[in-house]
């Protein structure tokens, strides 16, 4: 009886950790950001979106610079630009962009971009704002995430996840406006 008692704990031990094992893979970020898109910038022109144009600054591009750098920035593929410029005494170009994703997706996206660049921990305030800092062949990309939620003053943007990236010391930024 004990013997079979035995036998018997052992089939259903083998049983419960052939149940527990899967052939499925750890999720990875690809998966995690598998929700996003990335912008294909080659084929598709950045502009400022028409319904966001009139919250842009007056110095604000019509649209992405040439020397924006897509390999190692990628971009929302629903973003909705309201703000390009290029800050000449600092060497930066900034960019602020809406998207309908989660600020925990976007997190994930941007994490995922950056993870072979040398980078700071990422950062989360009190009002679960994101701050992403990660350095890349000499240039600096500083990401902003922010979840503006009711905004009565800017309805185009009320529960998107606002975009705002400042990029540092790209190669080819321009010396002066010509």
């Amino acid at each position: 009886m004990k013997k079979t008692n035995y036998i018997l704990l052992i089939i259903i031990l083998i049983f419960s950790q052939l149940g527990c094992t899967s052939d499925k893979k750890p999720a990875t970020s690809e998966t995690k950001t598998a929700g996003i898109k990335q912008l294909n910038i080659a084929t598709n022109k950045v502009t400022i979106d028409p319904s966001l144009k009139k919250h842009s600054s007056p110095e604000s591009l019509q649209t992405l610079p040439d020397y924006y750098p897509t390999n190692d920035v990628p971009l929302a593929i629903d973003a909705k630009f309201f703000d390009i410029k290029e800050v000449y005494a600092s060497k930066v170009l900034s960019i602020m962009y809406a998207t309908d994703n989660d600020i925990d997706t976007i997190c994930d996206f941007y994490e995922d971009a950056f993870k072979s660049f040398q980078k700071t921990p990422t950062t989360r305030n009190e009002w679960a704002d994101i701050t992403l800092i990660a350095k890349n062949n000499g240039a600096t990309y500083k990401i902003y995430l922010w979840k503006p939620g009711m905004m009565q003053n800017v309805p185009e943007l009320v529960e998107k996840t606002i975009v705002i990236m400042e990029l540092r010391d790209l190669k080819n930024f321009p010396d002066a406006k010509n």
